[in-house]
């Protein structure tokens, strides 16, 4: 298959054209509010729990900003793009290449457009544990998940893990929790 056939897990082949298109038409609306609303809206689970995945789209809050992004990959390509809709900002990032994370290539650029973090005091997780740099290491590398068969990326940096440029906070069960 010419390597010019390649299209993403989603069926997506996209580029920074269509990029511009696409947020200009969700910034705008021109094709309905309820057509963007819909795309924007958080699932539910069966348990009534809200879920960060709406319509195609994770939904979510990156430093108190409401934050709309989705990422895709595909032999050797990844892309990564975050909206900000409250600042009219996007940031898109595409690599030639599995390393490092497009995602968390995304987080930096957004923490060096808006400055560095406000240091807060860290919550307390009930279940969290401390594990140790060599313990750590076995996670490194790329996951998949059994639900939903997506593949992340845990890099160690700085002494956490971290998983699309996010914290991983491992707990007691043996899984992990977002920071």
């Amino acid at each position: 298959m010419p390597i010019m056939s390649v299209y993403g897990n989603g069926g997506m082949l996209t580029t920074v054209g269509d990029w511009l298109k696409w947020n200009a038409m969700l910034d705008s609306r021109s094709m309905g509010a309820p057509l963007v609303e819909a795309l924007e809206t958080q699932g539910v689970l069966n348990s009534g729990r809200k879920i960060s995945y709406a319509l195609g789209l994770q939904v979510g809050d990156y430093r108190g900003m409401r934050d709309v992004s989705h990422g895709g990959s595909t032999a050797g390509y990844q892309t990564f793009l975050a909206r900000y809709p409250e600042k009219k900002l996007s940031v898109a990032v595409l690599c030639n290449g599995t390393s490092p994370s497009a995602g968390g290539l995304a987080a930096a650029i957004t923490d060096e457009i808006f400055g560095p973090f406000p240091q807060a005091s860290p919550q307390p997780v009930a279940d969290a544990i401390e594990l140790k740099p060599e313990e750590m290491q076995k996670y490194v590398g790329l996951w998949r998940s059994e639900t939903t068969r997506f593949a992340d990326r845990i890099e160690l940096r700085d002494g956490k893990l971290m998983m699309d440029g996010t914290p991983l906070i491992p707990l007691k069960d043996g899984s992990f929790r977002l920071a």
